[in-house]
């Protein structure tokens, strides 16, 4: 998941410039507003995993970060590299019936199963917290304007 921020105005491309000039104006905004909705969408996309996970791995490896600096700055929700867990797909997706044969690590023919429903866990977190992140960054880009308009 990520968010794009979008700043319209008639003098844009000086904007972009003195942005790219002098990071720390939009690292002062932009920041702060991506931590609170990176952190409001983990924990919303965590409250919709209520399935169960021996492992306990997908709940583990989930996390968040943000990134970057000035007009780049990057805010991640999920599972990232090599720790994504596989069942994380399948449980946001669901699975049709299908046919398994041997499993080795349990040591059993299973001839069909049955499949799962999409949980859809991500989609609904992102869903419930996206009036938020749209509020906040645009206040974030409203900031940005307004400190760039004083300079």
């Amino acid at each position: 998941m990520s968010y794009k921020v979008e700043l319209i105005a008639t003098d844009l491309d000086w904007q972009i410039q003195r942005l790219k000039l002098e990071p720390k104006i939009a690292n002062s905004h932009l920041y702060p507003a991506m931590n609170r909705v990176v952190r409001a969408a983990r924990t919303a996309i965590g409250s919709f995993m209520t399935f169960k996970n021996q492992s306990g791995r997908t709940r583990a490896t989930f996390g968040s970060k943000v990134s970057g600096q000035g007009v780049n700055i990057t805010g991640r929700v999920g599972w990232f590299g090599k720790d994504m867990p596989w069942s994380v797909n399948v449980l946001e997706y669901g699975a049709r019936p299908h046919a398994i044969g041997y499993v080795p690590t349990l040591k059993v023919r299973i001839d069909s199963h049955p499949g799962i429903p999409p949980m859809k866990f991500v989609e609904r977190g992102y869903q419930l917290v996206a009036p938020q992140v749209e509020e906040e960054m645009q206040r974030a880009a409203d900031e940005i304007t307004r400190d760039l308009a004083v300079r």
